[in-house]
């Protein structure tokens, strides 16, 4: 145990007038257990020194370290990180069980808390971090091999004053990714977090809020590539910058889509760009959000398969609404890129208010006919449905007892759809299905299909 007695308790490095290299105050190595630092002051002085080397820290944990706890430490004005957790792709020297709470980590040029390659069972509870330099207040390097795995990072204040991202959370590419991480109840105050690489991740009800830089595009939650199993749930989001792209962002980066996520109850502040966006990703529930709009900007939901095609998305029960001078392009858009197709998707039960359009179905590369029901459009949005022409059927499916019914293939499906002219050579159906014209022609608005399965004839107008 290294025992102080807190602020006057203070373990700093020498000023130096020769240069000093990698000089970290405390290095742990060579398979160390059982240390404990509490009540201590952790002093980089990175100002004093000459010509410090990037890798010199405030606490240096390195490979094969066990049950580690730092507990109501000061860790301030390391040229390098406050703590660095260092681990390996070797089972026998991972570093693992380690306890970092109650700290303030202060000024740091790099990270507050860096960590890089495999270790495992660490919490990180009810630290602030305050003002770090030049880096991340948090970071995940995704560097070597073996990946970070069985982490919390819990009610944390992060007060993040440089351009970079706040926090990222992220594995090494490939098979070893971050592994059942959870960052929740933490408060971020001016950057963003940032995800790759990623399995069984929660973002939980967190406050992250980050300000204008005019310049620099910075989401507050994004999931850029090789995510599986995420969920971003319960947070308040604030995206105060002029020029940022959404406020949160799922997308494909390397052929690495983001896949099984959930995106529910938070409530997201959009100044610039997108709410929610969801690109080349499968998979994917968009569900119980409300996305506010304060200023002009782009789509509430924003769904488009970019560099891969999109299967199994969902935007369900979501308030896409404005407050004050904030104005909406588009409440929920679903497009298609000219190389890549979307598959199933549904939008139902959604609200839209403050929007120029209300929902649009983009470019013509949909493969099968999506659930539209159920949306409430304001009756401030101009243009409530757009794009139908775009569909395979040039129509939306809009309710039945189910998308195929009855006891065999094909039979009694029991659809309701509504679209674009005549049904008949251009809409598949079973028998029992209807469909409903929605483009206000003379003529017949109700058709019962009688006779054939999968077939797209004899639809009888009513």
């Amino acid at each position: 145990m290294v025992l102080g007695e807190g602020p006057k308790s203070v373990v700093k490095l020498i000023d130096t007038t020769a240069a000093t290299g990698d000089w970290s105050v405390f290095v742990l190595r060579n398979n160390c257990r059982r240390i404990v630092f509490k009540d201590l002051v952790v002093d980089g002085n990175r100002t004093g020194l000459t010509e410090p080397d990037e890798q010199s820290h405030g606490v240096e944990v390195e490979s094969g370290t066990e049950d580690l706890v730092i507990d109501r430490c000061i860790v301030r004005e390391c040229f390098g990180d406050g703590v660095r957790l260092v681990g390996t792709d070797q089972a026998d020297k991972v570093v693992r069980r380690v306890r970092i709470e109650n700290c303030l980590f202060q000024t740091n040029k790099r990270s507050g808390l860096g960590i890089q390659r495999a270790i495992e069972q660490i919490i990180v509870a009810n630290c602030h971090f305050d003002a770090t330099v030049s880096d991340q207040s948090i970071d995940f390097e995704p560097t070597g091999s073996g990946g970070p795995t069985n982490l919390i990072i819990q009610g944390c204040v992060i007060n993040h004053t440089n351009p970079t991202k706040a926090v990222t959370l992220s594995g090494v590419s490939g098979p070893d990714p971050l592994l059942d991480c959870k960052f929740t109840d933490n408060i971020v105050l001016g950057g963003p977090i940032f995800c790759s690489d990623v399995n069984q991740l929660t973002i939980q009800h967190n406050t992250v809020l980050v300000t204008d830089l005019g310049t620099v595009q910075r989401i507050p939650v994004q999931v850029q590539r090789g995510g599986d199993a995420v969920i971003i749930s319960g947070n308040l989001l604030v995206n105060g910058d002029s020029v940022t792209e959404a406020v949160i962002s799922l997308s494909e980066v390397n052929q690495r889509q983001v896949t099984r996520a959930l995106v529910t109850q938070n409530l997201c502040f959009a100044r610039s760009g997108n709410g929610i966006q969801c690109l080349s990703s499968d998979d994917v529930a968009v569900q119980g959000n409300m996305i506010v709009a304060t200023d002009a900007c782009g789509q509430g939901v924003f769904i488009r398969s970019e560099s891969s095609d999109m299967d199994q998305i969902s935007v369900r029960d979501n308030d896409v609404t404005v407050k004050g001078k904030g104005a909406w392009s588009t409440g929920i858009l679903i497009a298609s890129s000219a190389s890549n197709h979307v598959r199933d998707v549904s939008v139902i039960g959604n609200s839209v208010r403050g929007a120029t359009e209300g929902i649009r179905f983009e470019n013509a590369h949909f493969e099968r006919t999506p659930f539209c029901a159920l949306n409430r459009i304001g009756a401030d949005v101009a243009s409530p449905l757009v794009g139908l022409p775009n569909l395979p059927e040039k129509a939306v499916l809009v309710g039945g007892a189910s998308s195929r019914g009855g006891t065999a293939a094909h039979s009694g499906a029991g659809r309701l759809l509504a679209g674009l002219g005549d049904p008949n050579n251009s809409v598949l159906g079973d028998v029992g299905d209807m469909f409903q014209r929605l483009d206000g022609a003379p003529g017949t608005t109700l058709y019962i299909k009688e006779a054939g399965s999968n077939t797209n004839t004899d639809w009888t107008p009513k």
